[in-house]
């Protein structure tokens, strides 16, 4: 495994003072179990001791679902110096924010220590330094990351790397689940990181699966134990059968979408998203695989059909078709846009696998085909796309143009589209890496979409880090290894 990382710095805190101490809101949970401080007006204070040497950040991590746009502001701690502000918009838990630091403020730093406190009296849970040896990852806890000015060539080195720790970890669902995909195809792909690959494979289910059940906190961290939050958690499913294809969560899975689809698959009596198409049709096809069900398999292949018909109208994909009111929203919204065409390729993946032939096979070749050619039209000449693809306007888009990228290389294999797929997806891998950081990690991610917010978070211009995005584009990386 390689040492890429050997010339980026993370310093943690010696001291905090403050934001403990206060209780968590009502029925809300903290992931994993882990310590958390509440950033509050009254801020929390940390202490440097050690050298400090070419700080460029300081990271932190959001604890507990954000719905409002708090802004956090930094400082030095004596003096009240203002190092910068961060506004934490529609913060999901385990999503990292970073302040830039300006160069040679790291006397300053160790002389004063920074100071956290929000600028309109809210409150803001972040995952807390670990001064007692417990299991926040560092890369997750507040701390101020310096150095990775050389071997640029390596960023995706980094990024793998990276991957493969527990910093990585996402709220279950499909947040998680499109790490796990990235990993999955790390370690099928590139062998000098399969073993890394797997290992954290095993760490990251491990926090969720126990022998005999499951255990997480939901994106509105809510505690959950035993059941199935929702039908977008579906994308934790195939991975969890590659690895343990007997654990008793993948069949309380099918029954719950059984349950669904046998009352509602005929004629259409709920809402459609894209990501049905990655975290619930995928997830069908691959327990079909498991148990050899044709049954399961023909199901994941209605499931396309019908998002086919409902999601798109005069040429536009839209995210979401509302069942009550009979409209549709998001219009070639690039994350939906991603999820719809991967849903595709890996249900037409194990239909191959199947070796049947079918009228409902062509429709869904003849789709992919169809998006290849539109979208190929509409990526920009960095290899990107625009948050709506046929929107230039709402600027570039890093997880959603990573996850097209991969399905575009999928598409080639699976003879639904030519070598210019390909030629497109490489382009992307190049216009990604101006948002890698020295350690690996992806910018230019819009935030996650969340019902209080509505469409006007995904067009205003907002882009953050996010690990999910960093899956999606390991999941293109991995994709392109070799070619």
């Amino acid at each position: 495994m390689s040492s890429a990382q050997s010339d980026c710095h993370r310093f943690l805190p010696d001291t905090a003072e403050g934001g403990e101490g206060i209780p968590l809101p009502a029925r809300k949970a903290v992931p994993f179990g882990w310590r958390a401080w509440c950033i509050g007006p009254d801020g929390v204070t940390l202490r440097w001791k050690g050298e400090l040497r070419e700080v460029r950040e300081f990271r932190f991590t959001v604890a507990v679902d954000l719905r409002s746009a708090p802004v956090v502001e930094l400082l030095l701690a004596e003096s009240g110096f203002r190092v910068g502000l961060c506004e934490v918009s529609y913060g999901y838990p385990l999503q990292t924010f970073e302040f830039a630091l300006h160069p040679g403020l790291e006397a300053a730093i160790r002389r004063e220590g920074l100071r956290l406190r929000t600028l309109d009296g809210s409150g803001v849970w972040v995952l807390a330094l670990d001064l007692e040896g417990r299991s926040v990852p560092p890369g997750l806890a507040p701390h101020l990351f310096g150095g990775g000015g050389k071997a640029e060539t390596e960023k995706w080195e980094r990024s793998f790397e990276s991957l493969c720790g527990l910093a990585s970890i996402q709220i279950f669902g499909w947040l998680e689940g499109c790490v796990l995909e990235g990993l999955s195809e790390l370690a099928l792909r590139v062998p000098e990181w399969r073993a890394g690959a797997e290992r954290a494979i095993e760490d990251h289910l491990d926090h969720f699966f126990s022998s005999t059940g499951m255990t997480f906190v939901s994106p509105r961290s809510e505690p959950v134990a035993d059941r199935w939050y929702n039908n977008e958690h579906g994308l934790m499913l195939p991975t969890l059968i590659r690895s343990r294809p007997d654990h008793p969560a993948i069949d309380q899975y099918k029954l719950q979408l059984l349950e669904i689809y046998q009352r509602h698959l005929a004629r259409l009596e709920r809402n459609l998203s894209c990501e049905g198409c990655y975290t619930i049709a995928y997830p069908l096809a691959m327990m079909a695989r498991r148990d050899d069900n044709r049954e399961l398999l023909e199901m994941a292949l209605d499931t396309l059909l019908q998002h086919q018909r409902y999601l798109k109208e005069k040429g536009d994909l839209f995210l979401q078709y509302n069942y009550a009111e009979g409209t549709r929203i998001y219009p070639s919204w690039v994350r939906g846009v991603a999820w719809y065409l991967l849903g595709h390729l890996r249900v037409l993946q194990i239909a191959e696998d199947f070796g049947t032939a079918s009228t409902k096979l062509t429709a869904i070749r003849e789709e992919i085909r169809a998006m290849v050619e539109t979208l190929l039209a509409l990526q920009n000449e960095r290899g990107l796309w625009a948050c709506f693809a046929k929107e230039p306007i709402t600027g570039e888009e890093t997880s959603g143009s990573a996850g097209i990228a991969g399905a575009f290389v999928l598409a080639a294999g699976l003879g639904c589209a030519d070598a210019s797929a390909v030629a497109a997806a490489k382009r992307t891998l190049r216009g990604l890496e101006a948002y890698l950081s020295p350690d690996g990690l992806l910018s230019g991610v819009v935030q996650s979409n969340k019902i209080e917010a509505g469409e006007a978070l995904q067009r205003y211009g907002i882009r953050c880090r996010s690990q999910m995005g960093q899956g999606l584009a390991v999941q293109l990386a991995a994709l392109l290894s070799g070619q």
